[in-house]
């Protein structure tokens, strides 16, 4: 039922936030949502398999969570400071799964992918209408200026406070920005 696999993706989203992809097996996550271990197995095959689903399934509630107004520099550095605070350390342990375990990289790549559209749809203002090399270029630079690799850096091997990456977000956007902004005299 469509309980049970929310029950299920609850449970396994819980465990990635606590614990690497090695150290979760099937039946703990079965347990954590209250099913049989035969269950999980019979629905997903695979924790790989699981871990697919389960990032398929989050996708969309992260997207709504991800919610700003077009163009809101602002709210667009606060939402994924607070989503790079509470998951950040869970996706770098899973980008180091990646060339391991293909549907993780298939997971990861999901998620670049939406990270880009959400660019895309927040910063629409500041990029050529149509595709081509000059929006993808720019589309390049918003991802770097707002890579989770970059802010687990600063935070955790740089030791940057919540405080200064967020300022360091917001300036390399809002130089980007600018520059787009004053290059340009318009978008083409």
């Amino acid at each position: 039922t469509a309980g049970r696999r929310e029950r299920i993706f609850a449970a396994t989203s819980q465990l990635f936030l606590k614990a690497s992809f090695e150290d979760i097996t099937l039946q703990a996550i079965a347990d954590g949502a209250g099913v049989s271990l035969k269950t999980v197995v019979r629905q997903f095959g695979t924790k790989e398999g699981l871990v697919l689903a389960a990032s398929r399934w989050s996708a969309s509630r992260e997207t709504a969570r991800r919610a700003v107004d077009p163009g809101d520099l602002e709210g667009a550095v606060a939402v994924l400071a607070d989503r790079y605070e509470r998951f950040g350390d869970l996706v770098i342990r899973r980008i180091a799964l990646e060339d391991r375990f293909e549907r993780l990289l298939d997971s990861a790549n999901v998620a670049r992918q939406s990270h880009l559209d959400w660019l895309a749809t927040v910063f629409a203002e500041h990029l050529p209408r149509k595709n081509g090399p000059e929006r993808s270029r720019r589309l390049l630079a918003l991802f770097g200026a707002t890579e989770l690799y970059v802010w687990w850096s600063w935070r955790q091997r740089l030791g940057a406070t919540r405080a200064d990456a967020t300022a360091a977000m917001r300036e390399a956007l809002a130089s980007l920005l600018a520059r787009w902004s004053k290059s340009e005299g318009g978008i083409p």
